[in-house]
């Protein structure tokens, strides 16, 4: 989650790649040398990182690890921050003030006796240049959301200008805080009747968010505003589907107990279960057949769940 630090720049600290559809993409490419040639466990929260300068080398690796989105661009050949290792490796990386989700296999680690004068000096001259305040309030309001500012949040939807439902890049602010954990936030957004069902470019809801960045107390909150916890993104993943593939078994749970279906297919046909079996995950498949699995169902390359698992070499 994106944590608040006190400086002048944090309402700008958004992380602008919000996408748990974007991060299932399916591709063919699997680049296994790279991440060997550069491993994830290499990185901590707080090293400096440089980015990749090659802008098909990157599109390439980004493919199921955040994507590529043009406004990415910008930050090629430049240096970063890492802020967050997410639970399957994939690295939040702050960069101009903004955060984004890199495959740890387009950076490679800066220390700081190597870094350069030129390099720390246009850092911070960047850092500097984010602290200017936006003057659209929708962008203001989801900018604040995304780092927590519930006090902030609620004095600027009072002044009546801002629409809670706003878009900033492709996301409204309850979408930001739903991934970000940003409880306070929520319940400021939902008492100034925020849309619970409001649907990003991918189709993914706040609770395909929430789901994604492992906050299960956020689902709950969802919940009681009636969001939808089978709702569908445009890759017909539901947000069970999204937190099988991350491997966020408290979240698994939770949808689970607040009684979302366990066996919906997605537009590949496959179930949780299939996911779940694709990632080695015994104890989250042990949780969704005590939800009552159904382990018959196909998806589109004829597999039920036993063909599955013995096709990805699961004996369990």
């Amino acid at each position: 989650n994106n944590d608040s630090n006190g400086s002048s720049n944090d309402t700008n600290n958004i992380n602008l790649n919000l996408s748990p559809t974007a991060n299932y993409a399916t591709s063919s490419f699997t680049p296994t040398a790279m991440n060997m040639k550069n491993p994830s466990h290499q990185f901590r929260v707080g090293d400096l990182v440089k980015i990749c300068n090659d802008i098909e080398k990157v599109k390439l690796l980004q493919r199921g690890h955040g994507e590529f989105t043009p406004l990415m661009i910008p930050t090629l050949g430049t240096i970063g921050r890492v802020v967050q290792v997410y639970s399957d490796n994939d690295l939040k990386i702050e960069v101009d003030g903004f955060s984004w989700t890199y495959n740890p296999a387009v950076v490679t680690k800066v220390s700081y006796d190597t870094t350069t004068i030129e390099d720390m000096d246009s850092l911070i001259k960047r850092l500097f240049e984010t602290t200017q305040i936006s003057t659209d309030p929708n962008q203001e309001l989801v900018k604040l959301a995304a780092n927590g500012e519930s006090a902030k949040c609620d004095e600027l939807l009072k002044r009546g200008d801002v629409d809670v439902n706003g878009v900033f890049s492709s996301h409204t602010a309850l979408q930001a805080a739903s991934q970000n954990g940003h409880v306070e936030i929520i319940k400021v957004l939902l008492k100034h009747n925020a849309n619970v069902e409001i649907e990003d470019k991918d189709g993914d809801r706040a609770v395909h968010h929430a789901a994604f960045g492992d906050e299960p107390m956020v689902i709950s909150l969802l919940a009681q505003a009636h969001a939808d916890m089978n709702a569908r993104n445009k890759r017909r993943q539901t947000p069970l589907h999204i937190a099988v593939n991350k491997g966020h078994i408290q979240v698994v749970r939770k949808l689970l107990d607040l009684g979302c279906h366990s066996s919906l297919q997605d537009c590949e046909g496959d179930t949780p279960m299939h996911d779940a079996i694709s990632k080695k995950r015994d104890d989250i498949l042990k949780l969704l057949l005590e939800f009552n699995a159904d382990i018959t169902l196909t998806n589109n390359n004829g597999f039920n769940a036993l063909h599955h698992a013995a096709l990805r070499g699961n004996a369990r």
